[in-house]
């Protein structure tokens, strides 16, 4: 997935081949120097991003946000949502490096193979102990029963003859029968196996032993140094069944939406079903999105911070190995401009024209494509200078060339 040359976004792809080696030929290049426009130090961050897409109307379709319990897509310029529950997705991952700034700060995250309620061992302990403890109770009220069925009976054959006196013995005596045998059934069932503490313990550990997995747990907390309104977060699971040959993986991914980020740490924490039983893990992948755009984080894959010359290397090493034989205009690639510097610069609407060296890097601003006449506007010459640029191109190779752009141009 390639990127605007205009502007770079919070993270763009670059390719992995020959970037140590030739980087080497750009070293130690910086953009020149002016008063009140150096920006803040800042940092990159270089990482293996996941490009998730899924099957859908007969085509791959990009996943561009998350909805609750739904996946959005991008159909033909409209939003389509995809349940999550249901029929089972099919989803394609291309991995690949790419660079993003504001990085996502993601604390104590934690992951790790759980149970369903429906298949945890603890749960079931704790219902079939509970079924004996609902069965010795069954056995006291039965035994009580029995013991009142018994002493009224005695009752009955104490008292004085009377006309009733043999049926209301016949009474009593099928209820003190009728009471004892409840009583020893209660008394059966309580001395099961099954109604005592220590054999469902043995149950429990053996099923423990057994570790039929179902689910997998994810927690952290994470946060924000700008403000994301939509993001969302995809965990890709590589895992091993357990009755798989070895070696044998497959990936199951899990999404959900996140709510809005800032500064201030959002914990969560999800233990989700829907992995075979007994399923052992092999790696789990954290990715953030917002609105389809992958944001790198501190526990992104790979992940190695840049300063913005190195960034700008890789940027151009890039650009380079994309256009092998092309011959193309510069364009503006890379700005850490101040605010206050922009919104100045912003004044001059006029175009105006910049001598981009073959390294990518402003030489001069010129009020005419010619460059005889240097623009008179501090601003936007103090603009341009913290600027990297895609260089000129001839068939492949980099070249001086001139730039014609406005400060509309210039990334944000």
């Amino acid at each position: 997935m390639r990127f605007l040359p205009l502007a770079l976004p919070s993270s763009r792809c670059l390719r992995p081949a020959a970037v140590i080696g030739l980087a080497l030929a750009f070293a130690n290049v910086t953009p020149g120097a002016a008063d009140n426009a150096a920006p803040a130090p800042s940092t990159y961050t270089l990482y293996l991003g996941a490009d998730v897409a899924v099957m859908h109307g007969g085509a791959v379709r990009r996943i561009i946000g998350v909805a609750e319990g739904a996946l959005l897509v991008d159909v033909d310029g409209r939003t389509a949502r995809i349940p999550l529950v249901g029929a089972p997705l099919s989803f394609r991952i291309e991995n690949a490096l790419r660079l993003g700034r504001h990085e996502l700060a993601v604390e104590r995250l934690k992951t790790g193979r759980a149970y369903t309620p429906a298949a945890d061992p603890h749960r079931k302990f704790a219902r079939e102990v509970g079924a004996a403890g609902a069965a010795a109770a069954d056995l006291s009220l039965a035994t009580s029963q029995y013991v009142q069925a018994v002493g009224s009976l005695n009752l009955v054959e104490a008292g004085p003859a009377s006309p009733g006196r043999e049926a209301a013995i016949a009474s009593a005596s099928a209820a003190a029968a009728s009471a004892g045998r409840t009583m020893q059934s209660a008394a059966l069932q309580s001395g099961s196996d099954r109604n005592s503490p220590g054999f469902h313990a043995m149950r429990l550990q053996e099923e423990l032993d057994q570790q039929l997995f179902d689910a997998m747990e994810i927690s952290f907390e994470i946060s924000s140094n700008r403000h994301i309104e939509h993001p969302y977060f995809i965990a890709i699971t590589r895992f091993h069944e357990r009755d798989a040959k070895p070696g044998e993986f497959r990936n199951w991914i899990y999404a959900e939406p996140l709510e809005p980020l800032d500064a201030q740490p959002r914990k969560y924490r999800r233990v989700q079903g829907g992995l075979p039983a007994g399923y052992e893990i092999d790696s789990i992948q954290l990715h953030v999105y917002d609105r389809g755009e992958e944001l790198p984080t501190s526990v992104s894959t790979r992940r190695m911070v840049l300063t913005r010359e190195e960034a700008f290397q890789y940027i151009l090493l890039d650009y380079l190995s994309t256009h092998p034989h092309d011959t193309l205009p510069p364009t503006p690639a890379l700005a850490e401009a101040p605010a206050a510097l922009r919104a100045r610069a912003s004044a001059h609407v006029a175009t105006f024209y910049v001598k981009v060296t073959r390294e990518g890097l402003p030489a001069g601003v010129f009020a005419d494509q010619q460059c005889t006449a240097k623009l008179g506007d501090a601003n936007v010459a103090a603009l341009v200078a913290t600027m990297f640029f895609h260089p000129g191109l001839e068939a492949g190779k980099p070249v001086d060339a001139v730039l014609a752009m406005t400060t509309r141009d210039v990334p944000r």
